[in-house]
């Protein structure tokens, strides 16, 4: 593939090469929440090293035309079948996703049989049906001192700490009670289609989790 334009590089694509060159290897990204192919340049930059050229998917500019509602397993097929419509995911021998983006790419990689591996980037358990790591959140405690959710994750942003005190309470970030919260049934369908594809995946899985991590 090498000294061709990069795959999905068409206008109005949902899949784009994160650097611009010649193709490599194609590697297919699934950004977590709130995050862009900007966010994994320095990655890019490494990996274009080995040859390999990493495509991100726009999964917000994706989640925009799906139908089905927000944090169903239907929308989470939706999600798949979209990306899985473009040309580049074809290509790809890995894929490779980040928090939000993990269950996804499981599933995404499910459905490819050329893909040889899937690396999970700090996947979080109970997207794929696991019990979530115990922790001592403390509600509306994201500052520093004794039981404040700084002292335990000091390298993360105020919004991952404000995502964490709502896990800990069984909340979605951003929503203030459990009356507006997706009905369980619903977040249990989705988890547990993104287990058994991890279960059943037929490529080596790797995970990867840092030292410092922030969930």
């Amino acid at each position: 593939m090498s000294g061709r334009d990069h795959v999905g590089d068409a206008p109005g694509s949902l899949i784009r090469a994160v650097l611009p060159g010649p193709c490599g290897v194609p590697w297919l990204l699934l950004p977590g929440w709130q995050q862009s192919a900007a966010h994994w340049a320095p990655v890019a930059r490494w990996l274009s090293g080995s040859g390999v050229t990493l495509l991100a998917a726009d999964l917000a500019g994706t989640a925009a035309r799906c139908a089905a509602p927000p944090g169903t397993a239907a929308r989470s097929g939706e999600l798949v079948d979209r990306l899985l419509g473009e040309p580049a995911p074809s290509e790809a021998v890995m894929v490779v996703g980040h928090s939000a983006g993990a269950p996804l790419a499981v599933l995404v990689a499910a459905a490819l049989p050329g893909v040889r591996g899937v690396v999970l980037v700090e996947p979080v358990a109970s997207h794929f049906g696991a019990a979530p790591p115990r922790h001592t959140a403390v509600p509306g405690r994201h500052g520093a001192g004794p039981g404040g959710l700084r002292e335990h994750y000091p390298m993360a942003a105020e919004a991952t700490l404000r995502t964490i005190e709502a896990a800990a309470r069984g909340l979605p970030p951003g929503e203030p009670s459990r009356r507006t919260r997706m009905p369980t049934d619903a977040d249990g369908e989705r988890a547990a289609r993104a287990g058994r594809a991890l279960a059943g995946a037929r490529a080596p899985v790797l995970v990867l989790r840092g030292r410092a991590s922030a969930l």
